[in-house]
């Protein structure tokens, strides 16, 4: 199965790809990168699932991969939602189309002027769930968390709910002057390609990748940071169902971070996998193909198109909590204030 893609070059915009079964869709999965990531490096991961029979697309953010504007740069950390915003429009009005889902050029609707879009609302089409990574997995529980998106089910890739590495104090005290003068200056990241995957074959893609961005804003650094703390706090308003792997070798994502956020996660159907000696990069780490079947069989419980018994957990996955049916889980109306990210 081939991901057909094609190039973009109106200002301010964003860069959307995707694949689409070449027989029946019964589920949908929009899948939203890291920082410093882009959506090209899930293509495994996408024609996997699409091989199912579940759709599966995604977008650069602004600032990565193909999309436009500065790099890992943003005026305000709300910017990511816009961008969510614009790929859900992008996803609701290309659902209906049979053929092979090529990328595709989503103008940005202005920065400043949100326009929701409920995944769930589309009852007429299998239904779309949302797949965050790290940096993206942050973006999608802030948008649930603010009631810009519900999901029928939302799945967490090693979230960035807390910071593993450590900043030395002399150089997050240089950024934070920096905030104010330079606030979207490239700063080296001090990530390393060797803590994201064990599989020599994607470290080898990933050193050769000229997309991956190995840098750091200031801006962009301090505002993560507030809406991490914002996340974890507001984490009992998030209701919908969840499925959330780390891997306990991550130097990037804190597991501690995922923990409390499940643990204080308001749904009643949510699990938790802590897998032992993964790295950062789970659905590009050694050992993956049983966490996609996970993912899968996750899904079809959820839609009730043709069920099958869950893989046993890759490794010995942590479980938490239990499982329940879709029926069970409580989703409440939109939290209208108080969440990640509203006004104070």
């Amino acid at each position: 199965m081939k991901l057909e893609t094609r190039t973009a070059t109106l200002d301010r915009a964003l860069f959307v790809s995707g694949v689409q079964p070449v027989g029946a869709t019964w589920a949908r999965l929009g899948v939203l990168h890291g920082y410093g990531d882009h959506i090209g490096r899930y293509a495994e991961f996408m024609a996997w699932m699409a091989r199912q029979g579940v759709a599966c697309s995604g977008l650069d953010f602004r600032g990565h991969g193909r999309s436009a504007g500065r790099r890992g740069a943003v005026r305000r950390w709300d910017d990511y939602l816009d961008d969510l915003d614009a790929f859900l429009r992008w996803e609701a009005g290309d659902a209906e189309r049979e053929v092979s889902r090529p990328a595709a050029t989503v103008r940005l609707p202005g920065f400043d002027s949100p326009s929701s879009v409920s995944a769930s609302a589309e009852t007429a089409r299998p239904p779309l769930f949302l797949l965050g990574h790290s940096h993206g997995g942050l973006i999608l529980a802030a948008a649930v968390l603010r009631g810009r998106v519900a999901p029928p089910g939302c799945i967490f890739t090693a979230p960035y709910f807390r910071q593993k590495m450590v900043v030395p104090k002399a150089k997050e005290a240089f950024a934070r002057a920096l905030v104010a003068l330079v606030p979207d200056l490239p700063v080296p990241s001090g990530l390393k390609d060797e803590w994201m995957t064990r599989d020599p074959e994607k470290l080898a893609d990933s050193r050769a990748d000229t997309r991956i961005l190995r840098i750091a804003t200031p801006r962009w650094f301090f505002s993560a940071r507030r809406l991490q703390m914002q996340v974890l706090a507001a984490a009992d308003g998030f209701h919908l169902p969840c499925l959330m792997f780390m891997g306990d070798a991550d130097e990037v994502a804190d597991p501690a971070g995922a923990r409390e956020f499940c643990d204080a996660a308001g749904s009643l159907d949510k699990t938790y996998r802590e897998l032992p000696g993964a790295f950062h990069e789970l659905l590009r780490d050694t050992g993956r193909e049983p966490i996609f079947a996970e993912i899968l069989a996750w899904l079809r419980a959820r839609t009730g198109i043709r069920p099958e018994p869950p893989p046993a957990s890759p490794g010995a996955g942590r479980p938490h909590g239990p499982v329940l049916p879709r029926s069970s889980a409580q989703v409440p109306p939109p939290r209208p204030s108080g969440a990640p990210g509203a006004p104070a």
